[in-house]
């Protein structure tokens, strides 16, 4: 298997997302909070319309060396560079849900807690799809029941909340790193993170 170099993965992010060359300045924080989960559990991201955070987190899964599966959840199709790369790093075959992040998250609910084998919660949960304050807020909620106790749930793009929320079974953490010139003037963040406890 051919071998990329992390600064050719960074660059091909940039070139997808939104951020530009500002992922730089908080996607090592979501490295550093994907990396602190256990690799045998699966990671969810919910909104990747341009990849570029998906690629990301592949490339994470693709240095740990272990077999950790990726599902994605977005509007619309998954991105071709998703598939592309997921060939490129060997990963397993990455599942997408073309659906609303509301709608995903309902169809959750309809599997009782109890129902889930330890192996199949998410490790890491990455919010990047419905912005607005109480809509994630909600749906931390129910996806805290579905996280393993140590995994994390990421939301991106709080700089316009008034106050990051506090949601039962959930604590907040935080990682030292520059989040950018984007960060809320309130509570100091662009991108938000909690572990299950």
């Amino acid at each position: 298997m051919t071998e990329y170099s992390f600064e050719e993965v960074l660059k091909v992010a940039q070139d997808h997302s939104d951020h530009g060359t500002r992922v730089q300045e908080f996607e090592p924080a979501l490295i550093q909070a994907l990396r602190d989960t256990s690799p045998k559990n699966p990671v969810l991201e919910i909104g990747n319309r341009d990849g570029g955070s998906a690629l990301w987190i592949m490339w994470n899964i693709y240095e740990e060396a272990e077999q950790r599966k990726l599902i994605t959840v977005d509007v619309n199709d998954q991105p071709t560079l998703i598939a592309e790369w997921a060939t490129k790093l060997g990963l397993p075959v990455v599942e997408h849900h073309r659906m609303a992040q509301e709608d995903f998250v309902k169809g959750l609910v309809w599997l009782p807690v109890s129902d889930i084998p330890t192996a199949r919660c998410y490790g890491f949960v990455y919010l990047d799809a419905d912005h607005g304050e109480a809509t994630v807020t909600r749906d931390m909620r129910i996806l805290a029941n579905y996280v393993c106790k140590g995994g994390i749930i990421a939301v991106d793009d709080v700089e316009s909340w008034k106050e990051l929320p506090v949601v039962e079974g959930l604590e907040r953490i935080e990682f030292n790193v520059d989040e950018g010139n984007q960060s809320s003037p309130i509570h100091g963040h662009h991108i938000a993170f909690w572990v299950k406890k």
